[in-house]
């Protein structure tokens, strides 16, 4: 890969340099964004949970305080009954005067025992119920407080204070000299391979825009599965190896558009494609390390925006990036 003219090996180191100082700061950005994600999930989880209780306590607060009410309102009709209202006289009266015979007086005896009694209970219900009713409150009461004093918002802004970080990282990265300049080639930016620790690295910093597999909607016409995953990316952005290895294709590759597929020994590949015109910046045969620019992100092919399709083939067969990469520490997807 030929240097730019005037650009010494100084220059290049300090841009390497920079560049995996800058990786390093993206990578903590993004486990900080992680951290404070997960915080957030649980914050939101936390609430609902407790919105839940708040409102079913609220429900049986309410209806016990209604049914503590119909009690009380029994147990008063009740103390209000002066005596029996019926065919026979006042039970109280056919017992203390001096009409009727025994057999009147007992029952009416039994009769005064029963509404006693019953008045008696009502008044028993109407206190229990009342107790309930109170207690019940309380408890609605504390779950609102508790409800209230769960700060989502802040876990919030946290995520958004993260993010915030990330893409300022990921900014900065990608603020690095540009790979190709017009008319005079490639500037070899290559990250120390000892700053990648697995060996493997993220080609391409940005969002996944469509996972690998099942795909109906067919995009710009393209086949019902998709082999790769996507990661959105500005047209232009610098795409570096995933790990070392010797490039075997470099060139236009039908719905790929322009593309690159790199060998990394072990039945092992990775392909990127969607690569823009006159973006490829390595030759068949080369020997790439991770980390190395090897082109530009673009949108040829069967494309409808800037992404890099990229691709893991094991033995010629195309599995999910995702999980090969996350094995080996890289996330597809990170921004």
């Amino acid at each position: 890969m030929p240097d730019l003219p005037g650009t010494s090996v100084q220059a290049a180191t300090a841009d390497a340099e920079q560049a995996a100082q800058l990786a390093s700061q993206l990578a903590e950005a993004q486990q900080a964004l992680a951290d404070a994600t997960a915080a957030n999930v649980a914050a939101q989880h936390e609430q609902q949970q407790a919105q839940a209780s708040a409102d079913a306590l609220a429900a049986q607060a309410k209806a016990a305080k209604k049914h503590a009410a119909a009690s009380a309102a029994f147990a008063t009709a009740l103390i209000r009954a002066a005596g029996w209202k019926g065919i026979t006289d006042d039970p109280l009266g056919a017992v203390l005067g001096t009409r009727g015979d025994l057999l009147t007086k007992l029952g009416a005896v039994q009769r005064l025992r029963t509404l006693s009694g019953d008045r008696a209970q009502a008044l028993r219900d109407a206190a229990a119920d009342a107790a309930t009713a109170k207690s019940l409150s309380n408890q609605a009461k504390r779950a609102a407080d508790t409800l209230a004093g769960i700060d989502v918002g802040a876990s919030e802004q946290a995520v958004s204070d993260a993010q915030l970080q990330v893409d300022t990282a990921s900014a900065a990265l990608n603020q690095l000299p540009t790979l190709l300049t017009a008319g005079t080639g490639w500037q070899a930016l290559i990250v120390d391979p000892s700053a990648i620790p697995t060996g493997w690295t993220l080609p391409v910093h940005g969002p996944m825009t469509d996972p690998f597999g099942p795909r109906p909607s067919r995009p710009a016409g393209t086949a019902l599965f998709h082999p790769g995953d996507d990661i959105g990316a500005a047209c232009g952005t610098t795409i570096v190896a995933a790990s070392a290895g010797v490039v075997v294709q470099a060139g236009p590759n039908g719905s790929y558009g322009n593309f690159v597929l790199i060998d990394h020994g072990g039945g092992v590949e990775t392909a990127y494609g969607h690569i823009r015109d006159g973006g490829i910046g390595v030759t068949v045969g080369e020997h790439v390390v991770a980390g190395q620019p090897i082109a530009q992100i673009g949108s040829t092919g069967a494309s409808t925006g800037c992404h890099l399709h990229l691709e893991v083939r094991v033995n010629g067969v195309q599995i999910d990036p995702y999980p090969f990469l996350a094995a080996r520490g890289v996330i597809v997807g990170t921004r």
